[in-house]
């Protein structure tokens, strides 16, 4: 039997009832992880003929009904069942049925601190809830032990974080929909992110986004943005908290904080190049003008340097000046020159020119399509 790949045979379903199981009711279809070389060696499951692995979510409480099956076994065989068990965590079921045995109004743990609407192609607007959550609810902490797989599925390399350590809080994200007959409310659970309190001396802490998962049903609707918008403004609303930073974030990632945090300049003026003494102060950073925006917007020094650029760079325009073009160029070369500092050393002089040209063109096409996601966020 031929090796197959563990993220193809996993099928996760989120569901309010069992008619949603077939193909006419479903309102989510079911999606496969991105990643399960944390369960599976090398993403791979032996000796099973068409193995498959139903994980059947309740959409509100995320309890759980896991099914495998498979035509036949031979020879040396992957262990499904005891590979899936180290990590779940929590109590499930293989009959769905149990999953709606005793039927109950469901209601996100911990405090409601944002709500937004939505809609999509003229329907009516579905609102969405954000939850503070922290892991001595044991309510909560039940739950959360019932969704941190998504972050073995959607983070790569991601690990169960301490619920022991208090340190830890939790936001959660939930659809929010109301029966208008009978004024019932159901939830579906969205998405969620830990953040992590680290202590600075003398009195304030810094917090890390260390995990930030939007389940892919959802995703390309505009949540990740709202979610993490959220979570940043709460942040600065805590005075005792000196910085907002993630932890080993992805590309993507990246660029979502990247629009979040260029949001937060607008609003706030700090790049406004048309006003003369803002550009008088910050066309050029110097170490003393980043370390005021430091402490005044709680970002990170390569996120202020990095929104300066593309702040710059649209107020350049289409048609800058050769001078201004240079300037520019140079700027973000050496600006890429300290962030990949050890691929560029100690190689020849034209292939270190050759590669940090490519790296500035990436990093203009980057910029552009920044800018124009920003336009449609102002």
């Amino acid at each position: 039997m031929t090796e197959i790949r563990a993220n193809q045979v996993i099928d996760i379903s989120l569901i309010h009832s069992q008619d949603d199981l077939t193909s006419e009711h479903q309102q989510v279809k079911p999606f496969h992880p991105d990643f399960t070389h944390q369960i599976f060696p090398d993403e791979k499951i032996e000796g099973h003929s068409k193995p498959k692995i139903q994980l059947i979510f309740h959409a509100s409480d995320m309890s759980l009904c896991m099914r495998i099956t498979c035509d036949s076994i031979k020879g040396a065989m992957t262990d499904i069942d005891s590979h899936m068990r180290k990590v779940i965590h929590h109590p499930f079921v293989s009959d769905v049925s149990a999953l709606f045995a005793n039927p109950r109004q469901f209601t996100p743990s911990g405090e409601k601190v944002h709500e937004y609407s939505l809609s999509s192609d003229g329907s009516d607007a579905i609102k969405y809830e954000i939850f503070s959550s922290d892991l001595s609810n044991p309510t909560f902490a039940a739950f959360h032990r019932r969704i941190q797989i998504f972050t073995l599925f959607f983070i790569d390399g991601a690990s169960y974080i301490d619920e022991n350590d208090p340190r830890w809080f939790v936001y959660t994200l939930f659809q929010r929909k109301e029966d208008q007959a009978g004024g019932d409310v159901q939830y579906s659970f969205v998405g969620f992110t830990t953040v992590y309190n680290f202590f600075a001396y003398p009195e304030h802490s810094r917090k890390r986004i260390s995990q930030f998962v939007i389940l892919p049903p959802f995703q390309r609707q505009g949540h990740g943005y709202r979610f993490l918008s959220t979570v940043h403004s709460l942040s600065l609303m805590d005075k005792n908290c000196i910085e907002l930073c993630v932890e080993d974030p992805t590309d993507n990632f990246q660029n979502l904080r990247l629009l979040v945090e260029l949001v937060l300049c607008h609003k706030e003026q700090v790049f406004d190049f048309t006003n003369p003494a803002i550009r008088e102060k910050f066309w050029n950073l110097t170490k003393e003008s980043v370390a005021e925006l430091v402490s005044r917007l709680r970002l990170t020094t390569n996120s202020i340097r990095r929104i300066h650029e593309i702040m710059k760079f649209r107020a350049l325009g289409p048609a800058p000046t050769d001078q201004e073009s240079k300037e520019f160029r140079l700027g973000v070369k050496r600006r890429l020159y300290k962030r990949h500092e050890d691929e560029l050393e100690g190689v020849e002089d034209s292939v270190r020119k050759e590669r940090l040209q490519e790296l500035f063109d990436e990093t203009v096409k980057e910029t552009e399509r920044l800018s124009q996601r920003f336009d449609q966020l102002i």
